[in-house]
């Protein structure tokens, strides 16, 4: 499914906004070392619920977006749904897309909503992504390096192949075209967005 509710001005920024300015550095001082071009995926500090809904911390760097992301699967027929909430922090404009699977598990459909919100984005961006799957999140934040390292396998002597790889592959690849980080918010109170993502992805499997 095609995400919907898009607006025309989401995330539909100059390339200018990923480039950082500085001043050269001055005759004889020592030049900073530089960070690799690679994706960092890290965690950032807890959410702190108040009055029964989570407040989240600022974003911390230069982050553009904000990705909810959630995932609804239904235990007898194992149909599930995904959906996320695509939240562009300079200019407050939002995005949303939802879509449905059959035959799959609830860990595979909060993987999914991820990679929906990072395919529908236009340009290369910081993202924060927000989830409450520790499954999702630990994924991104501890796991993925080490998986591609070790050829999709659970470990570097292990002859198991990771669950679900089709999708931590596609992750992979959506990775290493933005520069992501994930905020787990598992136990926390869901602040509106989350409870939107979470009807929007009931909504797609069918209640």
């Amino acid at each position: 499914m095609k995400p919907s509710g898009a607006s025309a001005t989401m995330l539909d920024m100059s390339e200018d906004t990923l480039k950082h300015e500085g001043k050269p550095p001055s005759p004889g001082a020592p030049v900073p070392r530089q960070r690799p071009r690679e994706v960092q995926i890290d965690l950032v500090g807890p959410p702190v619920e108040v009055g029964g809904s989570t407040v989240l911390p600022p974003p911390e760097g230069d982050v553009e977006v904000r990705l909810f992301a959630e995932g609804s699967c239904a235990a007898d027929s194992r149909r599930g749904g995904w959906a996320f909430i695509l939240k562009h922090l300079p200019s407050g404009t939002r995005k949303s897309g939802s879509g449905v699977e059959e035959d799959t598990t609830a860990n595979r459909v909060e993987v999914r909503a991820v990679i929906g919100g990072l395919e529908a984005l236009k340009r290369p961006c910081r993202v924060e992504v927000i989830t409450d799957s520790q499954y999702a999140g630990l994924g991104l934040n501890e796991r993925l390096a080490n998986w591609q390292t070790w050829g999709w396998r659970r470990g570097l002597h292990s002859e198991a192949l990771v669950r679900n790889s089709d999708l931590w592959k596609r992750l992979a690849e959506l990775c290493s075209k933005h520069q992501v980080r994930c905020l787990i918010t598992a136990g926390q109170a869901p602040q509106a967005e989350e409870r939107e993502c979470r009807r929007l992805a009931v909504e797609a499997r069918g209640g």
